[in-house]
C-alpha cells in the first residue's frame, strides 16, 4: 500500500501502549471516507513494524481524541522520538468537522455481542441504540500528568471527574468512595438518587476510552472492588491482574457522574469465556483492574453500559443508561 496522497518526508509514525504494544511507520496523506463522511488529504500512518495483539479481523485503528495526543515525529528514525520532536496534526473526526462533514460531538453505544455488530458509532448524533432515562453533562477537563513539569492547557485525552464510585454487597447500603478508596460522606438530599452531587468530593480525573477494555482505577479503590466478590478475587502479582472464581458473584459498582449512579452490569464486572478465561489458572479477570498510577480508565467493561456523547463543540460528555 502507498499514500494516494503522497507520503510526508522527514516525518514518522510511533506509538506504544501499557501492555507494551508498539506500531512504527511512515506518515502520509490519504483521502479517508468512514460511515459516508470523506476527509480530504487526511495525514495518516502506513505501518511497517509492530509489536501486536491482532484479531484476525481489523487493520488498523481510526482515533478520535484530540491533536494533542497524535503520534506523527520529525525525521526518519522511530527510535529517536522524543517529546521535544513530535508534531501535532488533525485527526480524521477534528478535519471532518474544519470541512463541515460533521457536527463537532460523536456518540458511542456499545454491546456485548462476540459476533457480528458490537455496537453503534453516531457522527453528529445519537446512535440508534435505547436509552432509559435522561442524558446528564460533565465538562470535559485538561488532564495534567502527575509530576509533569510541562504544563497542559489544551483538551487531550476525554477526561472527565466523576463525582464519586459506588460500592455495595449483598443487599448492604451503597457507599460512595473516592478515586483513593476513601469513604465519601454525604447528607441526603432531593436527588433521585438520593445523595446531592455538592456532598461528595473527588477529584481525580479519569479518560473515557474505547479502546480499553476494562476500568482501571487506584490500587486502593480496585483492591476494594475485588475484596467484595464472593468468594473474593485473588490478586495475581505477576501479570498485575485481579482474577476470581467464574462462578463467582460480583458486588454491585457503579461510577457517579454528575449527580447520577452508573452501574456495570454482573457480565461487565466478571470477564467469563475467550475474553476474560485465564487458561492456567481456570479463573476469570474482573472488570475493575488497578493501575498504578493517573491516568485511570473507564473502558469498556463501563461503556457497555451507558450511551455515550462526546462533545467536542461544548467541551462536556453526556451519559444516559443503556
Amino acid at each position: 500500500m502507498t499514500f494516494s496522497d503522497g507520503k510526508i518526508a522527514d516525518q514518522n509514525f510511533r506509538i506504544e501502549y501499557g501492555d507494551g504494544e508498539f506500531l512504527t511507520g511512515e506518515m502520509g496523506y490519504q483521502d479517508v471516507t468512514f460511515s459516508g463522511i470523506t476527509v480530504d488529504n487526511q495525514q495518516v500512518a502506513l505501518v511497517d513494524y509492530a509489536y501486536w495483539f491482532g484479531d484476525g479481523e481489523s487493520s488498523g485503528l481510526l482515533g478520535f481524541a484530540y491533536p494533542g495526543i497524535t503520534s506523527a515525529f520529525s525525521g526518519p528514525d522511530p527510535d529517536k522520538d522524543t517529546n521535544n520532536n513530535s508534531i501535532v496534526y488533525n485527526p480524521f473526526f477534528f478535519n471532518a468537522i474544519e470541512q463541515g462533514k460533521t457536527e463537532p460531538m460523536f456518540s458511542l453505544a456499545l454491546t456485548r455481542e462476540t459476533e457480528g455488530e458490537a455496537g453503534q458509532l453516531a457522527f453528529g448524533c445519537l446512535p440508534n441504540i435505547p436509552y432509559k432515562g435522561d442524558f446528564v453533562s460533565t465538562p470535559l477537563e485538561v488532564f495534567q500528568f502527575p509530576g509533569s513539569a510541562v504544563e497542559i492547557t489544551e483538551f487531550t485525552y476525554y477526561t472527565i471527574i466523576p463525582d464519586a464510585y459506588i460500592i455495595s454487597h449483598g443487599g448492604a447500603t451503597k457507599e460512595y468512595f473516592n478515586s483513593e478508596g476513601i469513604l465519601l460522606t454525604g447528607q441526603p438530599s432531593e436527588t433521585r438518587d438520593g445523595i446531592s452531587n455538592t456532598t461528595l468530593s473527588n477529584t481525580t480525573p479519569v479518560i473515557v476510552d474505547s479502546g480499553s477494555t476494562l476500568v482501571s482505577l487506584s490500587t486502593a479503590l480496585a483492591a476494594k472492588v475485588n475484596a467484595l466478590f464472593d468468594p473474593p478475587a485473588t490478586y495475581m502479582s505477576a501479570q498485575d491482574v485481579y482474577e476470581v472464581d467464574c462462578n463467582a458473584t460480583p458486588p454491585k459498582f457503579g461510577v457517579r457522574i454528575a449527580g447520577h449512579d452508573f452501574y456495570l452490569q454482573d457480565q461487565d464486572l466478571l470477564l467469563t469465556g475467550e475474553l476474560g478465561l485465564d487458561p492456567d489458572t481456570g479463573m476469570c479477570i474482573t472488570g475493575v483492574q488497578p493501575f498504578a498510577s493517573e491516568p485511570f480508565i473507564l473502558g469498556d467493561t463501563f461503556l457497555k453500559n451507558v450511551v455515550a456523547v462526546f462533545d467536542v463543540g461544548k467541551g462536556e460528555m453526556r451519559f444516559a443508561e443503556q
